[in-house]
């Protein structure tokens, strides 16, 4: 996993020209993606016509870009060539190499997301969740790290969401489907398949598939 800053200028946060080419069939969030090179924050059209650039903000500043709605804290660490939805919030994560993230999608600090990774949209991987490289993450997938949240500690409201966050891992290759709930102190073996919906409460053997309320083994996945 790459641990470079953003504000690298070897880092091309998205390359535009081969992710709206022009081709038939590009999805419409790829079509208006962000730009952030070089700790540059800018927008540029399917038309290929030159970056637009904002004003650049300080190494130590937080990174975000109006339009659309991308926010990015100073101490996320992002590696090359990664793709940006619209309305993206990362802050203090890491994530990998040509690694796609959909729109609506929030990463907390100190999560980990490995190389040419999937999150799909309106996800939220929070703090303390690994995810190895080459996973796919459906929309709408829910990771939970606190088995006993609440609100208030002695008598004064919880600012932090987990105060001791459990982690939940999901190894290499492996697939967790739309609207499925991952519960904290998870691990989901590499390859492995979540079916849609899942509620997941127990580690998920490598190479299995598993669905339903709570998740239960189904098959072997065909690799």
């Amino acid at each position: 996993m790459c641990e470079a800053d953003v504000a690298d200028t070897s880092i091309v946060v998205v390359d535009i020209r081969k992710a709206v080419s022009g081709r038939a069939g590009v999805s419409g969030w790829a079509r208006h993606l962000e730009v952030f090179w070089g700790g540059a924050i800018g927008r540029r059209e399917e038309t290929g016509a030159d970056m637009e650039t904002a004003s650049t903000p300080g190494a130590s500043q937080e990174r975000s870009e109006p339009t659309g709605f991308v926010r990015i804290t100073p101490d996320a660490r992002l590696g090359k060539n990664v793709v940006l939805g619209q309305f993206v919030s990362l802050k203090g994560c890491r994530v990998g190499d040509d690694t796609m993230i959909g729109s609506f999608v929030e990463i907390e600090k100190n999560a980990h997301v490995g190389s040419r990774c999937h999150i799909c949209g309106q996800t939220t991987i929070c703090d303390g969740v690994i995810i190895e490289d080459e996973v796919f993450i459906g929309n709408g997938v829910t990771f939970v790290n606190d088995m006993d949240p609440q609100a208030m500690v002695n008598g004064k409201l919880r600012r932090d969401v987990a105060a001791r966050p459990m982690s939940t891992r999901v190894c290499q290759g492996a697939s967790v489907g739309s609207g499925a709930v991952v519960l904290a102190g998870i691990t989901i073996g590499a390859g492995a398949l979540i079916g849609a919906g899942a509620i997941v409460t127990h580690d998920v053997v490598a190479g299995t598939v598993v669905a339903g309320c709570p998740a239960r083994l189904m098959r072997l996945r065909d690799l």
